[in-house]
């Protein structure tokens, strides 16, 4: 295997390792509601934690940081916090359904964004691994007895939250190429932290949430293991892989989630989550498998 494809399937490993840990931070957030965490105060928290960590651990290297490097961190960093700004306040206006089918469509955006953007055609297995998996993220969010999808202003802000995230992993995996990835990374939970805390104080200011509580620790797992270690793999690993295999794998964070969901007792196992696991598992399956080098081994094999 040529050392490229070796780094390729490396780093694709350590994507699914982030879909994992995104997968317990859907459970970590509900813990963070129930204890009464605004989401105001649980992105400040988890976005100001990650930053402060991130700059500790690689002080060197944030201490390199150039004027160069600003522009491609403002941007990463104001696509994330609107996406995630976004996705909450678009869930107080319809059903957590609703708002995981249109946030999933962030999948199929990522090829075509990549295309338009900056020229770059991904290959025809990425286009239909995208479909095929946002109709598995459908089937994993759908519920029986939900209705129709309603279009109201929850489901615009759910829209909007898509693209978002699909032009963050597609503007990331462009500047992950071009800067300094610990710098960019670093820019980016800095940015997304700053913006937080205005959306803290132009919504919430309820200060009393930082005093301690047992829930804190929810909190604390989004900080430093769903952002701060998160990202930065993210952020590494698009030097490496496409920005659009990068969504299909980080999409399986849907999966574990429902499997922890059913696990822990938040919901009851059914057919969605067996179809949609196999949609999901079957679009990976499709984006990193190399079937002309499988084909190849076959024939050769045969003959």
């Amino acid at each position: 295997m040529p050392p490229e494809q070796k780094t390729q399937k490396y780093y694709s490993a350590l994507l699914l390792l982030v879909a994992v840990i995104w997968g317990g931070g859907f459970i970590a957030t509900q813990v963070a509601i129930d204890a009464g965490f605004s989401s105001a105060f649980i992105m400040v928290v988890r976005f100001a934690l990650a930053s402060i960590i991130f700059s500790a651990v690689f002080h060197r290297d944030v201490a390199d940081l150039t004027a160069k490097a600003l522009p491609s961190g403002l941007l990463c960093g104001t696509l994330l916090f609107l996406g995630f700004a976004l996705q909450t306040v678009g869930l107080e206006f319809t059903t957590p359904s609703n708002n995981a089918f249109l946030t999933s469509t962030n999948i199929v955006l990522v090829p075509f964004l990549s295309w338009l953007l900056f020229r770059r055609r991904p290959l025809l297995k990425s286009f239909l691994g995208a479909l095929l998996c946002f109709l598995g993220v459908w089937a994993l969010s759908w519920q029986p007895g939900a209705g129709a999808l309603a279009f109201g202003k929850g489901e615009i802000l759910s829209l909007l939250c898509a693209v978002s995230f699909a032009m963050h992993t597609t503007t990331l995996g462009y500047f992950a190429c071009r800067v300094n990835v610990r710098v960019l990374n670093f820019l980016q939970l800095s940015v997304s932290a700053l913006l937080s805390v205005l959306f803290f104080l132009a919504t919430d200011r309820d200060f009393g949430q930082f005093r301690p509580v047992p829930a804190h620790l929810a909190v604390l797992y989004l900080a430093v293991l769903s952002t701060c270690l998160s990202y930065f793999i993210q952020t590494t690993a698009q030097k490496h892989v496409s920005a659009s295999k990068t969504a299909v794998i980080l999409s399986l964070e849907a999966l574990f989630a429902a499997i922890l969901s059913v696990a822990l007792g938040y919901d009851p196992l059914g057919p969605g989550l067996v179809l949609g696991g196999a949609l999901v598992l079957g679009s990976v399956i499709l984006v990193e498998v190399d079937f002309s080098r499988a084909k190849k081994k076959a024939d050769n094999y045969l003959t």
